[in-house]
């Protein structure tokens, strides 16, 4: 088990941070946040290209390297977790850049925490309002399905890119495997994400970014989450997984969002 940084709620996070080697003041760094089944190799194909930003990656609760405790996860929490580790480090604000399920804990986090989100930027995000009633049904069928047909239905989420190639494939179906003995962290996780409600998230200047080819951030999707915060869309040519299944679009992505 690799090391963890302590939180002062006494959880246990898993948590990198890749200091800046350029760039001038003010130091804002940028916190990476994974969706569903993921983890911080999600982002690490991305953190060669912001060598000018602080960069922090985690495991979320029940993810990875960090385990579930015992306390209840609620949506509130999530978003206490990222001011915590932010706290860890020092940063009294950062530029929070979430991907699928982790745009909820994003958004609740601008909101939860005013005046420190300098920029929100919303990877593949689930439309609003979520399907309540579905996740919790799933958040079961991820404690009961074989490990198998939990790989298979994360395979769906990739685009035609992404089904196309091996490495892509292996990479999913790795991620989704390491997470067997962790079900019921993943599972609990999901039942707190289904439990968001948006509530805004001030007036922080935010950004969509939707596949074209993403079964789950969907035009419907991802373009109701624009309305609400107010944002601007980007579009790519990928599915789900952004940075594995087109990492030159998505490092375009995120650069256009910084003013790069």
């Amino acid at each position: 088990m690799p090391p963890l940084i302590v939180l002062p709620s006494g959880k246990s996070v898993y948590a990198e941070i890749h200091s800046r080697t350029s760039g001038g003041s003010p130091d804002i760094p940028i916190i990476f946040i994974h969706g569903f089944l993921n983890t911080t190799l999600t982002w690490v194909p991305m953190l060669p290209y912001f060598t000018g930003y602080t960069r922090i990656i985690y495991d979320m609760e029940g993810h990875g390297n960090t385990p579930a405790g015992d306390a209840p996860i609620t949506i509130s929490s999530l978003a206490q977790d990222l001011n915590d580790i932010l706290d860890y480090y020092g940063y009294d604000e950062a530029i929070v850049v979430g991907h699928s399920a982790g745009t909820t804990v994003a958004m609740q986090f601008a909101h939860q925490f005013p005046g420190k989100t300098e920029l929100l930027v919303l990877m593949g995000p689930l439309g609003l309002p979520l399907p309540r009633d579905e996740m919790m049904a799933n958040a079961d069928l991820i404690r009961n399905m074989s490990m198998e047909d939990m790989v298979a239905h994360v395979m769906q989420w990739l685009g035609r890119r992404g089904k196309k190639d091996p490495k892509i494939r292996a990479l999913v179906r790795s991620e989704t495997e390491r997470h067997d003995k962790l079900r019921e962290g993943v599972a609990r996780h999901m039942e707190a994400v289904a439990q968001y409600i948006f509530a805004g998230v001030g007036d922080v200047e935010t950004w969509v970014v939707r596949g074209m080819d993403d079964r789950i951030s969907h035009e419907k999707a991802a373009e109701s989450v624009r309305k609400l915060v107010h944002g601007r869309m980007i579009v790519l040519e990928t599915g789900h997984y952004f940075t594995w299944e087109n990492l030159d679009a998505a490092v375009d992505a995120l650069d256009r969002a910084l003013g790069g």
